[in-house]
């Protein structure tokens, strides 16, 4: 994940300000990002520019500027959980958005991060969408025929504070889910993505759609999980009685 996500995830107005991780094992505050020493000083500076054109569009508290935009353009066309917006009303670029989502999964996917706690990240299996992906990530093909990338911006407060690392869905599909701080990918690969998907999906549906909705729901199901063995500290214990 990027540095510039743990500094919005910063809290001043809590006694210890750093976000708090959580990982299978522990649950505790801390500085430490998840990190290490994998690609060269061309493929960071390419990753660095998607990322700080996605942290523009984030925030923290009551400033999120991509909602703050949903917020005063009028939807495409409302959902029973959501409300439909067109990328390019909005003033965003789908394709940016999309290249950052599935950069976070092709990262996951071919190294396992060591995180703060000295465990390692969850790796991911992309399949047969891992090469197309790489190449689309690096400028060197297409957006993937064999991938769909659905962006909910979510409209919780719980949602902007949180940050869920790469991960495969619940469900028994190849779902792939990224939670950053206030927007919820989810990215269907291969026989997942049903019609449907495909006219959710932010690059091919026809007008680039973008969702606003509550996603502390799923959010909540991502914590119970982590939760059923994850021990929490001291401090945390105090937060979270």
């Amino acid at each position: 994940m990027p540095r510039s996500l743990y500094k919005l995830l910063r809290d001043s107005a809590r006694k210890n300000p750093n976000p708090i991780f959580m990982n299978k094992a522990k649950t505790g505050t801390t500085s430490k990002q998840v990190t290490d020493y994998v690609f060269c000083t061309e493929c960071e500076d390419r990753f660095g520019k998607r990322e700080s054109y996605m942290t523009s569009l984030l925030g923290h508290g009551s400033r999120f500027p991509l909602e703050n935009r949903m917020k005063i353009a009028l939807p495409f066309k409302t959902h029973a959980k959501s409300a439909e917006y067109l990328a390019d009303s909005l003033g965003v670029e789908a394709d940016k958005i999309a290249c950052f989502a599935l950069s976070l999964l092709w990262r996951a996917a071919i190294h396992q991060w060591d995180d703060p706690f000295g465990g390692k990240s969850q790796e991911i299996d992309l399949g047969e969408a891992k090469e197309p992906i790489r190449d689309y990530i690096l400028d060197k093909g297409a957006f993937p025929v064999n991938v769909a990338v659905i962006v909910h911006v979510c409209a919780d407060k719980l949602s902007r504070e949180a940050i869920v690392f790469p991960c495969l869905g619940s469900d028994s599909e190849t779902i792939f889910e990224v939670l950053t701080a206030g927007i919820h990918f989810f990215v269907p690969i291969g026989a997942s993505i049903n019609p449907d998907r495909r006219a959710m999906c932010c690059m091919k549906s026809v007008m680039r759609s973008i969702f606003l909705r509550n996603c502390q729901d799923r959010l909540v199901q991502h914590y119970g999980d982590i939760e059923k063995t994850s021990q929490r500290t001291k401090a945390v214990k105090v937060e979270w009685p």
